[in-house]
């Protein structure tokens, strides 16, 4: 079975024809986790070739050597570092993609500077205060504000796509993925940023959560423009690729449940996604994800693709769970079915805490692996990991 039958199959919570279900990181790795299994002796020259972002508004991974423009906005720099740095683990190949809008387009402005601080404007547009002695860096003034300042930006996003993202530049970011995509020998998961992720990045927190009410008409035309710039821009990207799941970026929720309302969802987020989505499975895209998924609000049961958890336990959720059939299905028997569907066909070794070798269900380590427990990611252990499967369990041979 090939890696992308695998995900695809896991994902729909499906066993026909499964093998095992697949071993995979569903983010990517924290550079000081990295750090920190460089230290314990893994090491795959992660860090030699990319460095993690370095603006509030960046959220993916750069080469440390100089880079053409373009490569920010179709983005694979990433790709093959994580690919080999997770392969490595003995997961599942998966090359991570991305296409990000040009609203990281500016040339750095110092606009003040005092022996305390510097005030300049930064790549993404913001305005911020940077002290010299290294305390918290503060924004002064967020790249919009209102419509006219959106107006604004807009015109100078429309310079940037048409200077960067041409063809020929498409080409040479996704190119090189082809016929591996093709042949299946890896699935590519395509990030892109969503709908309430992206107008935060140019409003800021509070200002996006007033606008909703004061300055709808801003919204409503950012999420306008991000549609049909990736309507024009998939369009020729997924002829190059084909990834097996898109994911959304859209951190829209914290511990204390999500910071808008299903009405705010329903009325500046639903039409976006039911227009992007099917546009995406059109060309072959199978699953659709977004961060922070468990508490998101949820679309019509018959949208497409929106959701797999929730798909695959038969639609509708409801207090206590999700519903199929006549029957609620709890919130702790999808959790159930996913350790299942995921980890217990698993044969790569893994094992939950310090017992047995795996056979079940390696949850522990593999949240322990990437310390998204809520730990450290400098505790995050890697060498229990690292060694081979017959040590682990006292006999036979590593896969």
């Amino acid at each position: 079975m090939n890696a992308w039958d695998r995900e695809v199959a896991t994902l729909s919570f499906s066993n026909e024809g499964l093998d095992r279900g697949c071993i995979e990181e569903s983010m990517y790795p924290w550079d000081k986790t990295v750090a920190n299994w460089k230290e314990q002796g893994y090491d795959t020259g992660f860090l030699d070739k990319v460095h993690f972002a370095t603006l509030p508004t960046d959220n993916l991974y750069a080469y440390n050597e100089p880079y053409e423009p373009w490569q920010d906005y179709y983005n694979t720099m990433m790709a093959e570092p994580v690919f080999k740095h997770e392969t490595g683990l003995g997961w599942d190949p998966v090359m991570r993609i991305a296409f990000r809008i040009p609203f990281i387009s500016y040339d750095e402005e110092i606009r003040e500077e005092t022996d305390e601080y510097v005030i300049k404007r930064d790549r993404d547009g913001w305005v911020r205060k940077y002290p010299k002695n290294g305390g918290l860096v503060t924004p002064v003034k967020p790249v919009v504000t209102c419509m006219e300042d959106w107006l604004e930006y807009k015109a100078h996003i429309q310079e940037q796509i048409k200077r960067y993202l041409t063809p020929e530049n498409m080409e040479k970011a996704y190119g090189r993925f082809r016929e591996g995509c093709k042949n299946k020998d890896y699935v590519v998961r395509l990030r892109l940023s969503g709908f309430f992720w992206t107008p935060r990045f140019l409003m800021g927190n509070e200002e996006q959560l007033y606008a909703y009410y004061d300055e709808p008409e801003v919204l409503h035309d950012i999420c306008r423009f991000v549609t049909d710039v990736y309507k024009e821009q998939l369009d020729g990207i997924l002829k190059i690729v084909t990834p097996s799941l898109v994911f959304f970026e859209e951190d829209l929720s914290g511990k204390n449940g999500p910071m808008i309302s299903p009405d705010i969802f329903e009325e500046f987020m639903t039409p976006y996604y039911k227009e992007i989505i099917p546009f995406l499975r059109e060309r072959g895209v199978q699953k659709c994800d977004h961060g922070y998924r468990r508490r998101l609000y949820h679309h019509d049961s018959q949208d497409p693709g929106m959701r797999p958890g929730r798909r695959a336990a038969g639609g509708r959720q409801c207090r206590r769970g999700y519903r199929e059939g006549e029957r609620t299905v709890s919130h702790t028997e999808i959790h159930r079915r996913v350790q299942q569907a995921v980890y217990h066909r698993g044969r790569r070794g893994y094992r939950k805490g310090t017992g047995s070798a795996a056979s079940g269900d390696p949850s522990g380590r593999m949240h322990r692996v990437y310390g998204s427990s809520g730990g450290s990611p400098h505790t995050a252990e890697i060498l229990p990991v690292l060694q081979p499967q017959a040590e682990r369990s006292g006999g036979g041979t590593s896969q």
